[in-house]
């Protein structure tokens, strides 16, 4: 082998040596890119999430409200009701001692 092959194959590794490290230089290049837009994807992505976080809080909270409201006012006509009941409860015991009352009171008085 002279030294002008020997040269010129070195040249030639040489000339490869510099292309392989172009290629991987722009795949470098490519990856950054790639991982630039995977930070900017997963940015943007949170930022929606926060915002529906944010939309289901506020209609959880407007939920509440609403069902707290209903459940207030159910039980407030449930306990007039119960109140009403009471009442009636309490009449119908008082006439039903009366009836019971009256005739051992005029067996004893008439007697």
């Amino acid at each position: 082998m002279s030294a002008m092959a020997l040269e010129a194959r070195i040249a030639n590794l040489e000339g490869t040596v510099g292309q392989i490290g172009q290629r991987l230089n722009s795949i470098d290049a490519r990856f950054t890119n790639v991982e630039r837009k995977i930070d900017v994807t997963e940015e943007r992505l949170a930022g929606r999430i926060d915002a529906l976080d944010d939309r289901l809080t506020t209609r959880i909270d407007v939920l509440d409200d609403r069902l707290t409201t209903r459940i207030d006012g159910l039980d407030a006509r449930l306990g007039g009701r119960i109140e009403q009941l009471d009442r009636r409860f309490t009449w119908m015991m008082g006439l039903l001692v009366v009836s019971i009352v009256l005739p051992v009171a005029e067996h004893f008085v008439l007697h």
